[in-house]
């Protein structure tokens, strides 16, 4: 058997516009990988000395794939200060053991609970599968300004979105997630 049918390889780069050059202690980049159900299946935390406007490979991951129960996995990838771990970016990616993405079209569809806030859109994942990429628009057209969006919500997990805006009626929606409305 080639590699190829026995792990899930993926390359990890570092490549950032926030404080670039050197930082004393440099960074961390904290990758971890996800089942849909929110188990988590490795984690791994890589060191760089320096971010750069243009990526630099840190590291590896290999996940074994019989350790992969499910079709679909996310990983979570997290650049942190080493000296104080505070998070300057964070980003997700959903990744298959095989080339489809027709697994997310045949996931269940979790249960979300949600409420508009003054200051944002509060969403917890009350279900067994994960909520990937929660999209959240306004209703009315008006512009909202999130500081986060198109998120995934694992099961258990809850977040507040941020909002600049009048949020008396939000929609939101992702991919395992039909469209809906959040009012106030």
């Amino acid at each position: 058997r080639g590699l190829g049918d026995v792990y899930k390889r993926q390359d990890i780069y570092m490549a950032a516009n926030v404080e670039a050059g050197a930082v004393p202690g440099g960074y961390e980049i904290l990758a971890q990988v996800y089942a849909m159900d929110g188990r988590i299946l490795m984690a791994e935390c890589f060191s760089g000395d320096k971010a750069a406007v243009r990526a630099v490979k840190v590291g590896n991951i290999r996940l074994p794939l019989e350790r992969l129960e499910g079709e679909l996995l996310l990983l979570r990838l997290f650049l942190r200060r080493k000296t104080d771990g505070t998070v300057l970016a964070e980003n997700e990616y959903l990744f298959t053991r095989e080339c489809d993405l027709g697994a997310v079209l045949r996931m269940e569809e979790p249960e979300l609970k949600m409420a508009c806030l003054d200051t944002g859109v509060e969403i917890e994942n009350l279900g067994k599968t994960a909520a990937l990429f929660l999209f959240l628009t306004r209703e009315d057209g008006n512009p909202v300004y999130w500081k986060e969006n198109y998120f995934t919500l694992l099961p258990g997990e809850k977040r507040t979105a941020a909002g600049e805006g009048e949020l008396k009626e939000v929609s939101v929606q992702a991919l395992n997630v039909e469209y809906r409305k959040i009012r106030r």
